[in-house]
């Protein structure tokens, strides 16, 4: 949501209702008491949305889901409800897996500390008796005869006992009741003290307090571009184990309107307002003041942070790299579809992502590459290698989760994930990839696997389309690992299946387009982790390439050989008829995403010209797409012959089975939404009084 423009408007802003204790709240709005300014309900969840009524009006304005909407005095989009309720699934999925992961390696910790006591235990009863018996020999040595028994009190036994042992009291502990406790809901929150200066909390006497009571583990969210707070308090509200969530804008109104809406749901607590510039904000976080290090420095870095600007986020992503925590997760919305998914602006798309933006029906895929590819070339400067857990291209924009890791040893795979695209955009759509560089397994005496890094050879295309004999172009780099993790989708399924749908009014579409994620993917590697052994969102190998990137769609391939169009499930069965995999993809309705090369694609589409969809050879072009695909030129034989002139007891080598082609889901999912109105898509950019 992004603020509307001029102070006045921001007066009527509407409110999240508040949260009861036990209840989770009703996305919409609540109008709070305010003696300056009148306020309109608006609804999140699909249900009539009112708009605010101009000054001086007392009709109320209602506006329903499929009619358009009239002006509005706060900016709020609901083609944005969709982006929000998936941001606080995937933040929740990933917030358990990192409080499971913490909570592991405070057990560790507290196994390690117990050990190391046991240890000092007994060296320092060992020492003693050391010392017991040196002293009995000495007395026994001084009066030549044997001595009674040394004194416990003796202070000179006292004194060499002071220079050989440590303090009596034990470091202070957590209990395991009081770390773990069960939530209401199912999900377990680790309970410790909060100790980030690495120093146990102590008294005035130097004990450990007794009575200090366990603070939940620090899980601090960043929502950088703010404006009206809607998705803070959406992120305090519905995700228990996130302790601080700062909403942060450099409008003051809009910073004024975020303080309304904390204090009337009263969530001051985990709520901190913030003025100031995004990139200030976290440069600062990242980089703080020398006046604040010592050992009493709490680093202020973030669990979380989402970035959801007005067009590129790509200004946004070095500091907001450096203000995460090791393990933390970015989420990034890019609204810019017209550079990252389109060639009107390749020069502007460079500037920004770092690479050349694909022509064709796949184009969308190719941009969520780019933009991966930026944040992964942006964190390798700083050691920091990335991890998509979900990408997803999303109506007019992209929406991507990232997992950051600080690890200078994957970062050295960077160059094998990063590849060059040679597509042949103005023939038969048609592409091919080159990787930058390899990453080659080299086995060694254990079971352990070491690679080696090395360059590419030469381009793995030639200028011209080995299959229409068109010139080819080149897009890139872009990033070529997978673009999902499988597990932290299956975990976003789970809660979406179970979440209550007046709350997520959107789940319908998430099962939808999580559902058709899942699917691009294909035998995915996991590293198996000591430190987190049940971990639901495990590492994937560093070394991981996506098999199958990027998709085509049969009506594309048939229009290259001017053809009728083959249904989808036809040529998904002939696919799989002959070995392949192949699936749909969740950017565009009607794709293919296979692993099969283009040999077999088009071996696939003249078996259809010959036994669906004869065509005319007078009405194609010589030196066309079309006629070199059907290979006109190597013989004079028509490209297709009808049904009857097929041997009924030849079997084809390709049979387009429909029944094999067709997915069985076994339940029936929306995995492309038609725009429920017109002008479905981005507002005017928001103005605001700074």
């Amino acid at each position: 949501m992004r603020v509307a423009q001029g102070s006045p408007l921001l007066r009527l802003t509407s409110a999240v209702p508040k949260l009861g204790a036990a209840s989770s709240w009703t996305p919409g709005f609540q109008a709070p008491a305010h003696p300056s300014a009148k306020y309109a309900a608006m609804s999140e969840a699909a249900v009539p949305l009112k708009a605010t009524p101009k000054e001086g009006s007392e009709d109320k304005l209602e506006v329903n889901d499929t009619a358009a909407p009239k002006a509005q005095n706060v900016f709020y989009n609901p083609i944005q409800q969709f982006n929000r309720d998936l941001s606080v699934l995937a933040i929740k999925a990933f917030g358990e897996d990192l409080c499971e992961r913490r909570r592991a390696d405070w057990e560790k910790s507290q196994e390690r500390f117990a050990a190391k006591r046991e240890r000092r235990k007994d060296n320092k009863r060992k020492r003693h008796e050391d010392v017991q018996a040196g002293e009995a020999v000495k007395i026994q040595r001084l009066d030549g005869e044997d001595a009674p028994g040394a004194d416990d009190n003796d202070p000179q036994l006292e004194g060499s006992e002071d220079h050989t042992t440590t303090d009596k009291s034990p470091p202070a502990t957590i209990e395991n009741d009081s770390a773990v406790p069960s939530e209401p809901n199912g999900n377990h929150t680790m309970q410790q003290e909060d100790r980030q200066d690495g120093q146990p909390d102590k008294n005035g006497d130097g004990e450990h307090s007794k009575n200090h009571k366990p603070q939940s583990p620090p899980f601090r969210i960043l929502d950088a571009l703010s404006a009206t707070g809607l998705r803070a308090l959406r992120y305090a509200q519905e995700i228990p184990f996130a302790t601080s969530i700062v909403a942060n804008d450099m409008d003051r109104g809009a910073v004024k309107s975020i303080e309304m809406h904390i204090q009337h749901n009263q969530l001051a607590d985990k709520i901190q307002p913030s003025t100031a510039n995004a990139l200030a904000h976290m440069y600062g976080v990242a980089y703080p003041s020398a006046a604040s290090h010592g050992p009493a420095h709490v680093s202020k870095k973030y669990d979380v942070i989402d970035l959801d600007p007005y067009g590129t986020a790509a200004p946004f992503i070095d500091a907001s790299l450096q203000a995460l925590n090791d393990g933390g997760l970015l989420c990034v919305t890019c609204t810019d579809s017209a550079l990252f998914a389109s060639c009107g602006y390749s020069e502007k798309t460079f500037a920004l992502y770092g690479g050349l933006p694909v022509k064709g029906n796949h184009c969308h895929e190719a941009g969520l590459r780019l933009i991966a590819h930026s944040i992964a070339m942006t964190g390798a400067k700083y050691g920091l290698a990335i991890e998509p857990l979900l990408s997803l291209s999303i109506d007019f924009y992209a929406r991507l989760f990232i997992r950051v890791r600080r690890s200078a040893a994957d970062v050295k795979f960077l160059a094998g994930k990063t590849m060059i695209v040679y597509e042949c955009d103005h023939g038969c759509g048609t592409w091919t990839t080159q990787l930058l560089g390899r990453n080659v397994a080299q086995p060694t005496k254990g079971e352990s696997v070491i690679y080696k890094h090395s360059m590419s050879q030469a381009p793995t295309s030639d200028k011209l389309c080995e299959h229409c004999g068109s010139k080819m172009h080149i897009a890139g780099p872009m990033w070529a690992g997978p673009l999902h993790h499988p597990g932290f989708i299956e975990q976003i399924l789970k809660d979406v299946r179970s979440a209550d749908k007046n709350v997520y009014g959107t789940t319908t579409r998430l099962e939808g387009m999580l559902d058709t994620a899942l699917d691009e993917l294909l035998n995915t590697e996991y590293i198996k982790e000591s430190k987190a052994p049940n971990s639901t969102i495990p590492k994937i190998a560093p070394a991981s390439l996506d098999p199958q990137p990027f998709y085509f769609t049969p009506s594309a391939a048939a229009r290259a050989v001017q053809c009728q169009a083959p249904p989808e499930a036809a040529v998904k069965g002939a696919l799989r008829h002959a070995g392949y995999r192949a699936t749909r993809s969740h950017c565009k309705g009607g794709s293919v995403k296979t692993n099969a090369p283009w040999s077999a694609v088009w071996n696939i589409m003249r078996e259809w010209v010959k036994q669906k969809s004869p065509v005319k050879v007078e009405n194609i072009r010589r030196g066309s797409p079309a006629w070199h695909i059907l290979r006109l030129g190597d013989h004079e034989e028509p490209a297709g012959t009808t049904k009857a002139e097929l041997n009924e007891t030849e079997k084809p080598a390709i049979l387009f089975d429909e029944a094999l082609g067709r997915d069985q889901t076994g339940k029936k999912l929306v995995r492309y939404q038609a725009n429920p109105r017109e002008n479905w898509g981005p507002m005017s950019r928001a103005k605001g009084a700074h």
